[in-house]
């Protein structure tokens, strides 16, 4: 069950949250607004709430895992603030529902995937303007939690998988070193692949010290 979706009590932030650009068909390559004429649209919630997002996501991420390297932390981030990820989480919500769009685009837009993960961000944009950051995290961090366990384990899979093979002399063979039939298979290794491995390091004469690990 999705945590309970944090109310808007300004009436004008609530109702730029769900109007979506092409109610108002206002051209998009001016530079900058008149302060008299701001674009009434979500976009600009949608640009803060992407960046709301992102540092709540990183930040829940770097409290749960203290010892993740940068590189897999980006990979899992991206993972978990995906556009289907949130698209589907806007859904749950029923926040399209509540979109305004223009009369003619009304099915093709709510039901983009694009256009269901911008509100998602266009709503923590409103929030934190309304709420604040706190609110916002309230909220965010135990929806985003299993995201954040499921986005690990697949890319910590993924790296354990795709570890270089570390050889006595402390050099590593990358995936240029292996041949083709082993590199394809790493997913599901059998005998017939340890084979062919074995022959290729018995024809380049190097060894290679097989080392236990379990993931942790």
């Amino acid at each position: 069950n999705l945590p309970p979706l944090p109310h808007v009590h300004d009436e004008r932030i609530e109702n730029q949250i769900f109007t979506h650009r092409s109610l108002f068909g206002r051209p998009t390559h001016v530079f900058e607004d008149r302060a008299d004429d701001l674009a009434p649209d979500n976009e600009k919630f949608e640009h803060l709430g992407d960046t709301v997002l992102g540092l709540v996501v990183t930040t829940q991420i770097q409290q749960m895992y203290p010892g993740l390297r940068v590189g897999p932390s980006t990979k899992i981030r991206a993972l978990v603030v995906g556009n289907q990820n949130l698209a589907a989480i806007s859904v749950k919500y029923k926040l399209p529902e509540r979109l305004k769009v223009h009369a003619a685009q009304v099915v093709s837009l709510k039901a983009s995937v694009n256009v269901q993960a911008d509100l998602f961000e266009a709503y923590v944009g409103g929030l934190f303007l309304h709420r604040g950051l706190s609110v916002v995290e309230a909220w965010l961090k135990p929806l985003f939690r299993p995201y954040i366990i499921c986005a690990y384990e697949q890319v910590r899979q993924h790296h354990t998988v795709t570890r270089p093979f570390h050889t006595r002399a402390g050099s590593s063979m990358d995936s240029t070193d292996l041949p083709m039939s082993v590199e394809d298979a790493r997913g599901s290794p059998t005998a017939g692949h340890l084979a062919l491995f074995n022959q290729h390091l018995s024809r380049n004469n190097r060894e290679v010290e097989w080392i236990y690990f379990d993931g942790s």
